[in-house]
């Protein structure tokens, strides 16, 4: 996990998961982990493989479930997002991931507002500064510039107790058309070594920020990054 999500050595890490994987077939994070490297490798059905495998080793697991959920999203299937934010709620209606789910779902369908209502429950179900990201992002995105702005201080306060990443931020600024703020945390994500730069492309790609992806400064840093050649 530390060589895929943090250095960003694909083929090693894929060693280590394929080994995890051959010394335990039944080991649930293994197949887990390794859905999410292979979808970002852009090996979308290997890893819905792994997803629904890590599924069906542990059903009653919600995270599991999410976490499914979240490589259907990164796959562009949205179908199958929303399958899963159903099954969230029929597992554990009061858990954060059903409503993260189903608004990055409605958001990805145009259903705007929808995703507003949803993202604020994940929030309030204490799903903590990805969701609240999300939520700054398309609230910019919806031009409540205010609203916006309010939850980059409240990712500023939760980063007093937990641990926000800069990459959170900068989806927030990206949202809001805060370019130069964006490009700031987004530099700060790469020192730092943050998992959540991994998904800078499809992220932008997925929320419209087609002005930030026009910026000089977004090849280069995707080079930076390593995702040029992923």
């Amino acid at each position: 996990m530390v060589r895929f999500w943090n250095e960003r050595n694909w083929r090693a890490a894929e060693d280590c998961f394929k080994r995890a994987i051959e010394l335990n077939p039944n080991y649930v994070t293994a197949h887990e982990h390794y859905a999410g490297a292979l979808i970002r490798m852009r090996r979308d059905e290997e890893a819905m493989i792994h997803a629904r495998l890590a599924q069906q080793l542990d059903p009653l697991s919600p995270m599991i479930i999410m976490h499914a959920g979240f490589i259907y999203w990164i796959g562009r299937r949205y179908d199958l997002l929303l399958a899963q934010a159903r099954a969230l709620f029929d597992l554990q209606s009061d858990f954060f991931g059903g409503y993260w789910a189903s608004g990055l779902a409605h958001w990805a369908q145009g259903k705007r507002e929808a995703a507003v209502a949803e993202l604020r429950k994940a929030v309030t179900l204490g799903g903590g500064p990805m969701p609240l990201a999300d939520l700054g992002c398309l609230l910019g995105q919806l031009n409540r510039k205010a609203e916006a702005q309010r939850v980059l201080e409240d990712l500023g306060e939760l980063g007093k107790r937990v641990n926000v990443q800069p990459t959170y931020l900068d989806f927030v600024h990206a949202g809001l058309g805060n370019h130069d703020e964006a490009f700031a945390c987004f530099s700060q994500g790469l020192e730092q070594q943050n998992a959540s730069i991994l998904w800078l492309q499809e992220y932008c790609i997925f929320a419209g920020l087609d002005e930030l992806r026009a910026d000089p400064r977004f090849p280069a840093l995707l080079k930076k990054i390593g995702l040029s050649n992923a």
